[in-house]
């Protein structure tokens, strides 16, 4: 059972106030114990003596959450001056809550090791498979300083070390003094900090968000080139930045309105991108200064609101949430992030927005959330964790249902009934069809396990025969499968059912094994291969836990995958060839003793439509897979896994791909300076192109110059250049994608290896 309950308080007194929120939320929640609580308040309010009275009344539920420029409930509307109490209770679901002190606004590096600290000090698993947490969490509610830090850089933090979670949220607020915002954690009242609540277990969650110039703004006048450092604009097209917004707006006081955010577009052939507030300007300097970071070379776009759009989205931006929540079994509460500069806009009817979203919502349905000075959601159609600004985001949460209840289980029932009305002898027919041990001895519990389990052992086996039909695969690999990996599967679909996110992560770990073992002949690709083979690994690890093998026997196995990749790896990379001697194998029926299924359910049907992998490169798994493993929040069983080595297995045998890996991926540790750890003298005798590289640095222009530079374009003419310069100009090339990569840029996906392998010039 997955429960919330919320209190919305409109008194200043702290300690009615807490009474009156804490004893509605125990009330509401019955018999079950709170889990973990959010708590929102107006800036200004006595949030110390707020949190000592919530902590008292709230015994071992540990409560996160920030300052508000207002609260929403679905009971009390938009208010100011008031808090919002969000509890939890569940018996299924489980939380982690802690926070992150003492962090800085532009010191990533020191941010990344004040944060490993202390999730290893509280006990916080930031890898598959370590710490005392169960694996990695399903979803994390964040909640930064909104004034002290750079909410993209957390988003980011919090993204690197939980791969796979989704991340909501919105930053701590004020009342738009601009001075300083407070966080809370338990009892304390923290500044520069990031409090935090991690989901662990069968959650639910669907979520809308309003990107960009969808939230209600629209664009005025020409995109426009812009150099920024860190959070400050230096100049627009070309000129001071407060020079040219002198000359559209009148300036005065130092200040400028949120009103009117500004469009950033990291790329500047790309449409993509999102909108930042610009706060203040200073005329001795020419800067303008925004409140998070921008990137340094990028095009801006000047906005105006329109209140009218800004209604509608808001409105538009919950219903699509709802709709795309299964009607079997509705949310248990909605959560609404929306931004400050919304409420500016709306100014005296800023209440206008939370009504008209929510006037035609059931009223069941608690809701409840704050203004925020920036919001936390997935972003775009890859659902990659973004931080947003002048964005409404509302997310939905709710329990997984048991698969044998909700809309299958109601069909089961609608058959049955009709079909025992319309026809009573088929009726019996079937019911002996769907009951055949009916007429036989009844078993004991340990033979209807066993017979269960065989009867998943043959679907699994089918599927993963299915899955390998047709394909060349390393011959160990597709023993692995088919021997070991199909009990994994069996067991797993026994003990959750085919649909449960346990099953879909063990469905997902052959996929992804099937992939990483293919040849990989884009730089991107390999970038992937490195990046993803310590948590396959690791879930192979705990597949095979979970079917009783000893580390040694699991060991076994991963030195013999492990082996199967790094050929795949070597293959792809121009180290090796790929191995022509594994052909693809035609397998026979499934072995009669697995009795296997006709055919799968159709949502753990595999692709076939793929050439050999050792052969023919594959392509990413298909999308149908990926998405129906993302929906499903799917991950994989906490096993504590003691193989710190995985990633590191690979580069310790096998010396010469660790030195591939770095010629096509490592940059040197200093991307902004291209000669950084390079012998430089060896461009001496190429001024012009030393000129070139220095002057175009970090920009998509020098990267095609570099590879019209090192390409034979003129008919064998040109001679090229000698074998060490070559080598350094390629290593510049990579490491100027490194700089663009750092800076969001994207360019077009080909390794330049591969692409001039045909039409090198001579001396290369």
């Amino acid at each position: 059972m997955f429960k919330i309950s919320i209190s919305h308080s409109l008194t200043s007194d702290a300690k009615v106030a807490a009474t009156a929120m804490a004893t509605r939320a125990l009330r509401e929640l019955g018999i079950g114990a709170p889990t973990a609580a959010l708590l929102f308040s107006t800036f200004g309010n006595d949030h110390a003596r707020l949190l000592k009275e919530l902590v008292q009344l709230l015994p071992g539920c540990p409560i996160v959450g920030g300052s508000s420029n207002g609260e929403v409930s679905l009971e009390q509307g938009y208010r100011v001056g008031s808090s919002v109490l969000i509890v939890f209770a569940s018996d299924t679901i489980t939380f982690r809550a802690g926070v992150l002190r003492d962090l800085t606004f532009d010191n990533e590096a020191q941010n990344l090791e004040m944060a490993l600290q202390q999730w290893r000090a509280q006990g916080v698993a930031y890898q598959p498979g370590s710490g005392k947490s169960p694996g990695l969490p399903v979803l994390g509610l964040l909640f930064p300083d909104g004034l002290g830090l750079d909410g993209a850089s957390i988003v980011g933090l919090f993204s690197d070390h939980f791969v796979g979670t989704r991340f909501f949220g919105g930053a701590s607020a004020e009342n738009f003094t601009l001075t300083q915002t407070v966080q809370f954690f338990n009892n304390e009242v923290l500044h520069n900090a990031v409090p935090y609540l991690l989901f662990y277990g069968p959650l639910r969650c669907h979520w809308a968000v309003t990107e960009g110039l969808g939230s209600g703004w629209h664009a005025v006048g020409d995109r426009m080139d812009a150099q920024c450092n860190g959070n400050f604009i230096q100049t627009i097209a070309q000129k001071p930045a407060v020079e040219y917004l002198a000359s559209r707006y009148r300036l005065q006081g130092g200040q400028l309105s949120v009103c009117h955010p500004f469009v950033i577009y990291p790329n500047r052939d790309s449409n993509e991108h999102y909108l930042r507030d610009v706060i203040r300007y200073c005329e001795e300097t020419g800067q303008l200064e925004s409140v998070q970071s921008l990137p340094t070379d990028c095009q801006i776009q000047l906005t105006q609101p329109d209140v009218t759009d800004i209604l509608a989205v808001s409105k538009k931006n919950i219903h699509e949430a709802l709709a795309h929540f299964p009607r079997t079994k509705p949310p248990v509460a909605a959560l609404w992030f929306s931004c400050v500069s919304r409420a500016l806009v709306l100014e005296n009817n800023a209440a206008d927005e939370f009504k008209t979203a929510t006037e035609t919502i059931p009223s069941c349905l608690p809701v409840a959330g704050f203004y925020t000075y920036g919001e936390i959601a997935p972003s775009g159609l890859l659902g990659q964790n973004a931080y947003h600004g002048s964005t409404l985001v509302t997310l939905l949460l709710g329990e997984e249902p048991v698969t044998d209840t909700g809309i299958f289980n109601q069909h089961h029932q609608f058959s049955a009934s009709h079909l025992a009305l319309d026809n009573p002898a088929l009726a019996v027919s079937q019911a002996k069809i769907q009951n055949p041990q009916r007429d036989q001895p009844v078993q004991s519990p340990p033979e209807i396990l066993h017979s269960t389990f065989q009867k998943m052992q043959g679907q699994a086996y089918a599927l993963i025969h299915d899955m390998l039909q047709g394909l060349s695969v390393h011959g160990e690999v597709r023993d692995f499968l088919l021997s070991i990996w199909s009990n994994v599967l069996a067991l797993t679909m026994m003990h959750y059912g085919p649909h449960h996110a346990n099953t879909l992560a063990m469905q997902k770990a052959a996929n992804e094994l099937l992939w990483i073992s293919g040849a990989k002949t884009t730089r991107r690709k390999r970038f992937r291969v490195i990046n993803d083979v310590k948590l396959l690994l690791q879930q192979l690890r705990a597949g095979m836990t979970l079917i009783g093998l000893s580390i040694e026997q699991q060991q076994s196995y991963i030195d013999v995958i492990s082996t199967s990749m790094v050929d795949a790896f070597l293959s792809g990379s121009g180290n090796s060839k790929p191995d022509k001697s594994i052909p693809p194998q035609t397998l026979g029926k499934p072995a009669e003793s697995h009795n296997p299924s006709p055919s799968p359910s159709p949502s753990l049907v595999l692709h076939h439509d793929v050439k050999g992998l050792n052969v023919t490169e594959m392509d990413d798994p298909p999308d149908s897979v990926w998405r129906m493993f993302d929906e499903s929040n799917a991950h994989p069983p906490d096993i504590h896994d003691r193989s710190e080595e995985l990633r590191e297995h690979l580069f310790d045998t096998y010396p010469q791909l660790t030195e591939k890996f770095d010629e096509t991926h490592d940059a040197p540790s200093d991307v902004n300076d291209p000669f950084k750890k390079f012998p430089e003298h060896l461009l001496d005798k190429y001024p012009q192109i030393k000129e070139n590289i220095v002057r175009h640095w970090g920009t998509v222009k020098l990267e095609k110059y570099l590879s019209l530079i090192l390409e034979n374009n003129r008919d064998q003419v040109r001679s090229g250049f000698s074998l060490d310069v070559a080598d350094f100009l390629l290593k510049l090339y990579y490491k100027n994608i490194a700089c663009l990569e750092s800076k969001n840029i994207r360019i077009d996906d080909y390794d330049l290896i591969t692409k001039l392998k045909w039409q090198l010039p001579k001396n290369f």
